[in-house]
């Protein structure tokens, strides 16, 4: 067996791996000490402590992956169900408010009805970058020094992009402390499917992400300067 010069340093090399590497990684170091026993001695914990930390995360990447695929499932019924209840609203019984109001907007308004170019007296108002922004609505640490952001529309709560907006973009902060101007923030990228992901670097584990999303202007390219929400996460 060839000697490892004692100038040279063992490296793991299991930082920044993805998910399935990693397991895979970490998995045969073990069986390898487990096939040699007593080859390497003063291992502490020893192989059985870390086997069974990769048995635990076996079986809670399964639960996560449970969890997601009940997570579609459930949603495919919310809108399964928010489809039927507004068929029945809109095919059914507008018509028959219709029919009993005799043309009184009040007594539509009564059942929680809109009329056709009338909310409350006025014209509906139109969704557009200067009376929206941007929300973050969710940040997720998919995997590891990974994470997935989900942006929707304030007005709309949808991920459509209001009138006059070219696109939405990201700007970040990593660190300890809460910005407190977009300033202080790097800008990162831009979207308009409502949807960013970021890769962190090692040394960048257990600080925090800040997160602001901003509309950008059709016309002229630029940020709208509009009240936007921080959203944070700790990076893992």
């Amino acid at each position: 067996m060839k000697k490892l010069l004692k100038k040279l340093i063992v490296t793991v090399n299991l930082k920044n791996l993805p998910f399935g590497k990693f397991m895979t990684k970490s998995k045969a170091m073990v069986k390898a000490q487990e096939d040699n026993p007593g080859m390497v001695t003063g291992l502490d914990p020893a192989a059985t402590v870390v086997k069974a930390k990769l048995v635990l995360i076996d079986n809670k990447n399964t639960e996560r992956k449970n969890l997601e695929q009940t997570k579609k499932e459930l949603t495919g019924e919310i809108n399964t169900l928010r489809n039927d209840v507004t068929n029945i609203l809109t095919d059914s019984w507008a018509g028959e408010v219709q029919k009993a109001s005799n043309g009184d907007v009040d007594f539509v308004k009564l059942f929680g009805f809109g009329v056709k170019g009338i909310d409350d007296g006025h014209s509906e108002p139109e969704v557009t970058i200067a009376n929206s922004i941007p929300l973050i609505s969710e940040v997720l640490n998919t995997r590891h020094l990974h994470q997935d952001v989900s942006i929707i529309n304030s007005s709309t709560k949808s991920i459509a992009l209001p009138k006059g907006a070219k696109e939405c973009v990201i700007f970040l902060l990593i660190g300890t402390t809460e910005p407190s101007d977009i300033s202080q923030m790097q800008y990162q990228g831009a979207t308009q499917k409502g949807k960013f992901s970021h890769d962190f670097k090692s040394d960048e584990a257990g600080k925090t992400a800040y997160y602001i999303a901003v509309y950008t202007s059709k016309a002229t390219g630029k940020p709208v300067a509009t009240a936007s929400v921080l959203a944070k996460l700790l990076i893992s």
